[in-house]
């Protein structure tokens, strides 16, 4: 299963990492643009599409939460955040911890496969951490994110009960 995330995400991950590289941006827009990019991934439709249930399977909510947390967070999401507090466009003493909480609730408590709801409660959790973001004057959830994941929302209650 890893290797298969690992193949489904690639092409993602790799623009991440060119977005995360760019000279040009502010931490704060390399952030926002590093969201959407996840946000409407072909990796993210395919995932949704096959549904696994990471609950019953604690193996792959395990290598989920490893790369997610412990890899990409202080690898990718960590620098950037330090990044923006050099040039000004985010202010956090705990630029660390911080790039843990975006991973953990953008990529595990926003996750229908992780904690089960229906789309109207996932966009109630959406609307919620873009709400979060907001007062930490993180504002990188577009409203046009909604539309999307309700998307992969339904695309999950479909394929979850095969």
């Amino acid at each position: 299963m890893n290797a298969v995330a690992d193949k489904l995400y690639a092409g993602a991950t790799e623009s991440m990492w060119v977005i995360a590289r760019r000279k040009d941006l502010t931490g704060l827009e390399k952030l926002r643009m590093i969201f959407q990019t996840s946000m409407y991934s072909s990796a993210q439709e395919e995932l949704f599409s096959a549904a696994p249930d990471m609950m019953n399977n604690p193996q792959l909510l395990v290598l989920y939460l490893r790369n997610s947390v412990q890899k990409e967070s202080p690898a990718m999401i960590q620098p950037i955040l330090e990044e923006g507090i050099a040039d000004g466009s985010i202010r956090t003493e705990y630029p660390r911890e911080l790039a843990e909480v975006l991973m953990l609730i953008g990529n595990l408590w926003l996750n229908p496969m992780v904690y089960p709801c229906d789309t109207e409660q996932l966009l109630n959790k959406l609307k919620f951490f873009q709400h979060m973001l907001r007062v930490f004057g993180l504002d990188i959830i577009e409203d046009e994110m909604f539309t999307q994941l309700e998307k992969y929302s339904q695309l999950y209650q479909e394929n979850k009960d095969r």
